[in-house]
């Protein structure tokens, strides 16, 4: 029995562990190609410049994250033929089905303009799409419970 627990908790932190790599080769994938336009910032620097307080809330009455670790922001503008806008969304949206703690909080459309906003286990996934341009963030961060 010992050896099954054992067994069982080491695979969940495999599989914890791999989900949350999956979301940082695609950010690593995507910002070294110069296409995309690629900024990340630091937990010093949302602490430092109170970027904490400017970020939105999406605190819908249970979650809400904490402990900002940092954030990655990757912009493609359009190109011709929209292949790799298509396949950076694709590639996400794999990523993000294949997390266990995966979460939709938010999709909206408006004027040909697609946001959706999900919860995943290492932080918060905000992906903003339309014809002209993509644009992906990544807050890392705790889940926290809220005390409301």
């Amino acid at each position: 029995m010992k050896k099954l627990t054992i067994l069982v908790v080491t695979l969940l932190t495999m599989v914890i562990t791999a989900q949350a790599q999956e979301f940082q080769k695609l950010f690593d994938k995507y910002s070294n190609d110069e296409r995309f336009s690629y900024v990340s910032l630091g937990a010093e620097i949302i602490k430092d410049f109170g970027l904490n307080s400017m970020l939105p809330d999406f605190n819908l009455k249970t979650n809400q994250i904490v402990n900002i670790k940092g954030m990655k922001v990757l912009t493609l503008k359009s190109e011709k033929d929209g292949k790799l806008m298509k396949s950076a969304v694709d590639e996400f949206a794999n990523a993000i089905k294949n997390d266990s703690k995966a979460k939709p909080l938010v999709e909206t459309r408006e004027n040909g303009d697609i946001t959706n906003i999900h919860l995943i286990s290492e932080g918060l996934i905000i992906i903003t799409k339309n014809a002209k341009e993509l644009t992906i963030v990544f807050i890392a961060g705790e889940l926290k419970q809220s005390t409301k």
